[in-house]
């Protein structure tokens, strides 16, 4: 077996909650954990809005599914090509809302080849089919809208007009898109004016939208170079709320600016600063054109080894404390995904609360830190991934750092490579599967974001991340769900192959041929059996033990 993940995929029981889709540089996409209904409606996705349609669809490693489409969505500066990728993002999220599947977060796990892994979680009960719409960013100055419904298009003009005081240098509205050239490099700029008017720019745009009721849903990379925002409409939003938003950025490798913050925020975070980053906390701060800019000691935001731990760790305890002032974060994106800036936060006001949290951080190319983490969720985080990566855990290590605990785990093999083999699709199953089974304890996936990584160079193409997202959960109890006597990852990956069980319309459809070009040629479609026996009836042992 090597040091890839050959076997299929660890089967899922009925009721298994999530599911994935990764965009890849180019042309593909691999669907994880995905039903029969949901494979037709990602299909039909595809044929109805990417004109040259599918070159080829392959079996992964058993229950995944891989679409091969001809040109090159996933990779083009070209506009018009870009423009209709996006086009069949918007479709796909919509076709599977409509059979209750809806997305949770999204982060690019690997770090070369990967665009955005979306992860979704299956909800019968909400089955509506809202309409999507998107902005997005290109070259150093354009942004578009997609999707933009007619009644939308002044108030976006004049909101862009009015909040962008550079100016403008053209609007042009071409098949279904509105587009904005500006004048300077809004999405480029790094130190300087533009680079916090941009933001600014940007909640004036939430802001605006969230009156016509439409709500950020989702930020995806599909080319590298920078994000697109989502946004679904929602008929309850009431429009006579005006909502209170604030922004942070991280970037140079040790600032922090708060824009649009109240001076509680700016008092509040000074405070965390120098509370919990020990290499001397705070060495500078100043108002940096509209904006409160802390430079902090050392590089945090492109850290390596503990350092890199304690900067998750400082990240973390700012969420928690907005969270106690009611200060929520609704959106993290990256205007500019290779340049010194990293992730741009959002934050709306709303109640607060107090939420206990933790971070989940995939490191260098086969490593995670677990941050926070409560000590019996580590015993299940280890069972789970062991029923899921066949190839096992190298080593273990407690470090005991300033701020308390952080277990450090390297795995065999590399599931962060980002590489055509067989690994990186069985660590995103794993990854469904903690989100799926800590969602069920109340523990919430709040925000997937890169704070910390360091910039690769790439002889054939752009330069790159060197370290994927990090994962933050929140503790809410009110999600919590009554628990089963045993988890649904009872069978160990190297266990008989069991498929899942399908429902819908059947996927292929009938009479397909594999294209064995690609991917795995020759892999055998997936097999959808009994589910397995238990955990507890196959080895005998309670996880509830294990917990306790």
């Amino acid at each position: 077996m090597g040091a890839d993940t050959s076997l299929p995929l660890t089967a899922v029981k009925p009721g298994f909650s999530m599911m994935s889709i990764t965009f890849r540089d180019g042309d593909r996409m691999t669907v994880l954990h995905l039903d029969g209904a949901g494979l037709s409606a990602v299909a039909q996705a595809i044929k109805d809005t990417w004109k040259p349609g599918i070159q080829a669809e392959q079996s992964r490693c058993g229950t995944g599914w891989s679409f091969k489409l001809n040109g090159y969505p996933f990779s083009s500066s070209n506009s018009k090509t870009s423009q209709q990728s996006r086009q069949t993002l918007l479709q796909i999220l919509q076709n599977l809302h409509g059979i209750g599947y809806q997305v949770l977060a999204s982060g690019t796990l690997g770090t070369v080849k990967d665009r955005s892994t979306l992860f979704f979680k299956k909800s019968p009960s909400n089955v509506l089919t809202p309409q999507f719409l998107c902005v997005g960013f290109s070259d150093s100055d354009k942004i578009q809208f997609r999707n933009l419904p007619s009644q939308l298009m002044d108030p976006i003009k004049d909101t862009i007009r009015t909040s962008w005081t550079m100016g403008i240098q053209s609007v042009d509205e071409e098949n279904g898109v509105l587009q904005f050239k500006l004048a300077g490099t809004p999405w480029t700029a790094t130190n300087n004016e533009q680079s916090i008017l941009s933001k600014i720019l940007l909640q004036v745009v939430f802001a605006t939208l969230h009156r016509f009721q439409w709500i950020y849903h989702v930020n995806v990379n599909l080319n590298r170079g920078q994000d697109c925002l989502i946004f679904r409409h929602d008929s309850e939003v009431n429009t006579y709320e005006v909502p209170q938003f604030c922004m942070m950025s991280f970037g140079h490798g040790d600032r922090l600016r708060l824009i649009n913050a109240s001076d509680d925020v700016i008092n509040m975070i000074r405070k965390i600063v120098e509370v919990n980053w020990s290499p001397g906390r705070i060495q500078d701060e100043r108002e940096f054109h509209g904006s409160h800019e802390f430079k902090i000691s050392g590089h945090p935001w492109s850290s390596v080894r503990e350092e890199s731990a304690r900067a998750r760790y400082l990240i973390l305890q700012i969420f928690q404390e907005m969270l106690q002032y009611g200060w929520h974060n609704v959106a993290g994106f990256y205007l500019n995904c290779v340049s010194t800036d990293r992730v741009v936060l959002l934050f709306e006001k709303r109640e607060p609360v107090n939420y206990p949290m933790f971070c989940i951080a995939p490191h260098d190319e086969d490593k995670f830190w677990l941050i926070n983490m409560p000590a019996e969720l580590v015993s299940l985080f280890k069972h789970i991934l062991l029923s899921r990566w066949s190839n096992g855990i190298q080593s273990e290590n407690v470090l005991s750092l300033h701020f308390g605990t952080v277990y450090k785990l390297k795995l065999s093999g590399t599931p962060w490579s980002g590489g055509e083999r067989n690994s990186p699709i069985h660590a995103r199953s794993f990854l469904c599967g903690i989100i799926d089974e800590f969602s069920k304890l109340g523990w919430q996936l709040i925000l997937c974001a890169d704070v910390t990584s360091r910039i690769g160079a790439d002889s054939d193409g752009p330069d790159y991340p060197l370290d994927v997202y990090s994962f933050w959960f929140a503790y809410n109890p009110t999600s919590a769900i009554p628990q089963p006597s045993a988890p649904v990852y009872e069978f160990p990956a190297h266990s008989q192959q069991y498929g899942v069980a399908m429902g819908g319309s059947p996927y292929p459809p009938s009479g397909y041929t594999q294209n064995s070009g690609y991917g795995m040629a020759g892999a055998p479609p997936p097999v959808f059996n009994d589910p397995p026996p238990t955990y507890t009836e196959a080895t005998g042992w309670n996880l509830n033990d294990a917990k306790k």
